[in-house]
Formats: structure tokens, sequence, C-alpha cells
């Protein structure tokens, strides 16, 4: 079976660092969002990574270092438009496609590869300092529909 991310970011060494799902469905629970990351490993569809992250309309969920194939809590519960415009993006997630949501998603974390934003110089961004986001993709590469 064929493992392919919505979106995936590897280090300057290509090693895979970041598997990215982009879902269109909105009104989702914590507990659901662990659920989908949990049948995803199950089912093979993704392997275990160092960082997951699932993007939502409403919310986006970010698994660091997790192995585990239960249905565990994200380690970050995000605002999807908060995080989309950090970068600029004045587009409301609410309205979008999958697939302007996918795109959103990866224009901001090309965006984050290549930022030389410092810790404590944009306080929304703490979060990917303090998971360690920022230091496994910084200078990566963003690949969408990539194949794993």
């Amino acid at each position: 079976m064929k493992q392919i991310a919505d979106i995936a970011v590897y280090s300057p060494d290509d090693r895979l660092k970041l598997i990215v799902e982009v879902k269109n469905y909105r009104n989702a629970t914590d507990e659901w969002a662990a659920k989908l990351r949990r049948n995803l490993l199950v089912d093979g569809f993704i392997p275990a990574s160092e960082f997951f992250l699932l993007v939502l309309p409403e919310h986006s969920y970010l698994w660091r270092r997790c192995e585990s194939i239960d249905a565990v809590p994200a380690d970050y519960k995000l605002s999807t438009k908060d995080v989309l415009q950090l970068r600029g993006d004045s587009a409301n997630p609410d309205k979008l496609s999958s697939f302007s949501l996918e795109l959103l998603t990866s224009s901001w974390l090309n965006a984050l590869a290549v930022s030389q934003v410092t810790r404590g110089e944009v306080p929304e961004l703490e979060w990917i300092f303090e998971s360690g986001l920022y230091d496994s993709v910084k200078d990566g590469l963003v690949k969408i529909e990539s194949e794993l």
C-alpha cells in the first residue's frame, strides 16, 4: 500500500520530520482528532513520524515524538485561522475548500521553513519553538501529496 501525505516536510538531510493531514471537517472534537490520527497509523496510511499535524477548518492539532498508535490527545491545539494569519493570510479557513486549506497550509509551512524568526520575536509562534517543530523543519523541503 502506498502511503501518501497531504503534506510532508523533510529536513535538509532529507529525513521525514512532519506529516500533515488536511481535512475539511467541521465541528471536530479533540477525541475525533485523536481517533483519526490513530486510524491513519493503524491502517497504515501514514508511518510514525517525529511530528504529525492535523489541520481542520477550526483547529489544528500537533502531536510530537509520539510513537503510540493509541488515540492520544494532541500535544498542541491551535486555532487554524490564527496559525494561517501569522503568515498574513486573511482567508477564513471555515469558508475554504480542502484544496485551498491544503495550499494555504503548505504555503505557511514553506514560509516557516525559510524564515529567520527567532524565539520570542513573535509570541504567537512560541509553540513552534517549544514543540521543537521549528528546528526540525528549518531549511527543510515541503512536499504536497508526497509519497512516504
